[in-house]
């Protein structure tokens, strides 16, 4: 069964080349080119069918996976199927290919019915897309399967699509605004330590100025027992001297200066 598919394939790719080769010796370009789109077409509108048959035939029998691992685009071919065939399940039906050319390719649409119902209990369907590359460029063509689902799957699909959308951009922005909020726990903690050092700082100068005031208050006190001494100082050189006695209560000081220990000396 490989070997049919690979011959079928490489006579393809033989064919285009052989199309391309004939087409270049004919001198009216026009016709040339009519002539080489309707071959395009006729071969693959015969040879698309022919490709998801084969491909159905493997996955019937089980044997897809032995396609697997000698070649990417041979993989890439049979794993699009076998996604593709999912929803639709096995290959029931084949319907009339239609092909187009597109540049260097030939693009082939072929509608399937599958052994798989939809909702309403109808056989699944699907468009199948076989494409060719006519420049022979890859050995293998691209294929995509698109089942074909009722109003309801796609309203529901719809809904389904637009709940994830909204649940993951209010998921985002719930976190966005987390992040914002653990901001201000940051900046607290980095703070801490400021307000501690301020509140330190804060007592430090409560205790000094309470110092201050203490050695302020103790020398008011000093001032106040030195001119208790000199008004009695005061009132004993008066009594010596002749002036009459005066009690030191009669003695107003109103100030206490300290002059200069020389000059005291030399007087």
């Amino acid at each position: 069964m490989k070997r049919k598919l690979s011959l079928l394939l490489i006579s393809l790719m033989c064919i285009f080349g052989l199309c391309a080769c004939s087409q270049s010796s004919d001198p009216a370009a026009d016709a040339r080119e009519a002539e080489k789109n309707a071959q395009y077409i006729q071969m693959g509108e015969a040879n698309g069918p022919a490709i998801i048959q084969e491909l159905a035939q493997y996955q019937e029998e089980g044997m897809l996976d032995q396609l697997l691992g000698q070649d990417d685009e041979l993989d890439k071919l049979v794993n699009n199927y076998v996604s593709g065939m999912e929803d639709v399940g096995n290959l029931d039906s084949v319907g009339d290919a239609e092909a187009t050319i597109d540049g260097n390719n030939i693009i082939v649409d072929i509608p399937i019915t599958g052994t798989k119902l939809d909702p309403n209990g109808n056989p699944r369907t699907a468009n199948v897309q076989v494409i060719f590359d006519t420049k022979g460029q890859k050995m293998y063509p691209d294929l995509s399967v698109n089942p074909k689902y009722t109003s309801a799957e796609l309203m529901e699909k719809a809904g389904l699509n637009t709940l994830l959308g909204m649940g993951v951009t209010f998921s985002i922005l719930i976190l966005i605004s987390l992040i914002i909020s653990s901001f201000t726990l940051i900046s607290k903690a980095q703070n801490k330590p400021k307000a501690k050092e301020e509140n330190q700082a804060e007592v430090s100068v409560d205790n000094a100025v309470r110092q201050i005031e203490a050695i302020e208050e103790q020398q008011v006190d000093n001032d106040d027992e030195l001119i208790a001494v000199i008004a009695a100082a005061i009132a004993a050189y008066e009594s010596e001297t002749g002036t009459g006695y005066v009690s030191a209560d009669g003695v107003v000081i109103r100030s206490v200066r300290k002059v200069n220990r020389a000059r005291w000396q030399n007087a």
